[in-house]
């Protein structure tokens, strides 16, 4: 799962942290220009993506994507929050191909998160 945040060319004070959830569960959370793996069963399941925000208009923003995975498979999504002050914030989740999340890994940084207690 990579996130690609759309910022002003101008000096930015943070960045997007968006929370990603697998059938119903928060499994992660992805922040700025990061990706972070995680595994599923083989079947169909619903991958989301929603914007953290303390604004209550941006908070709301999110996306969805069906995943069947098979066993042994790899599959690359990518959320692209958009951010700049000249567009309507918007979040958006896709499927990309395996070459094109190589580049991705090589100019984004790894993501890690635990489980509340």
């Amino acid at each position: 799962m990579f996130q690609d945040v759309k910022q002003e060319n101008t000096l930015t004070i943070g960045t997007a942290t968006t929370r990603v959830g697998l059938d119903g569960a928060w499994i992660g959370a992805i922040h700025g220009k990061s990706y972070f793996f995680f595994s599923a069963e083989p079947g169909n399941h619903r991958v989301c993506a929603a914007w953290q925000s303390s604004l209550k208009r941006i908070s709301k923003l999110g996306s969805a994507a069906d995943l069947s995975a098979e066993g042994d498979k790899v599959y690359y999504l990518r959320v692209s929050v958009d951010e700049r002050s000249n567009h309507r914030p918007d979040v958006k989740m896709e499927h990309i191909d395996p070459a094109e999340a190589q580049l991705l890994m090589a100019s984004s940084s790894l993501s890690t998160s635990q489980p509340k207690k």
